[in-house]
């Protein structure tokens, strides 16, 4: 491979990821952030991706569709980090916070701009909004879809869950 084919591949990697992002955002925005789920997200990348390649094709480009997949590929992981961790992140939304009062709060002012029984509310809204959790009568209940999930994640929690997450 020479260093043109190199940089092809790499703007093909980079273009699928860009289409990929705009779409997304526009779903983002369209259908709001609890609307735009995992599914459709990457049901976008694949097709931002097929849509790439298919280009590269058409214009006879000479890349390597495996290595165009593989730079798209770390390219989503990193956004999917960044994303999770926007989203979902207890951290980042305490650091938040404290910038919108100057860096500084007491813990006291953490708690009330932040309590942890909102996080507990929102987080349960979020499981039975997805179909993990059910709820009835004040009491929460295990799903099939969320033992599903459990069992998906439990050969990996094995290996890198030491105690408690989140």
């Amino acid at each position: 491979m020479t260093v043109a084919e190199g940089i092809l591949e790499l703007a093909f990697g980079g273009l699928a990821f860009v289409v990929f992002f705009v779409v997304h955002l526009a779903v983002w925005y369209q259908r709001g952030a609890e609307r735009a789920g995992f599914v459709l997200m990457v049901a976008i990348w694949f097709l931002a991706l097929v849509a790439v390649l298919a280009l590269a094709t058409v214009l006879a480009v000479p890349v390597h569709g495996l290595t165009v997949i593989c730079i798209n590929g770390c390219l989503m992981a990193f956004y999917m980090h960044l994303y999770t961790g926007m989203l979902r992140s207890v951290s980042l939304r305490l650091l938040g916070e404290l910038l919108k009062h100057d860096g500084r709060l007491t813990p006291d002012a953490l708690a009330a701009a932040y309590s942890p029984e909102s996080m507990l509310d929102s987080r349960l809204a979020w499981l039975v909004e997805r179909g993990w959790l059910t709820e009835m009568d004040g009491v929460y209940h295990l799903t099939t879809a969320g033992r599903r999930l459990l069992a998906w994640r439990r050969p990996l929690a094995a290996l890198m869950i030491q105690g408690p997450t989140g």
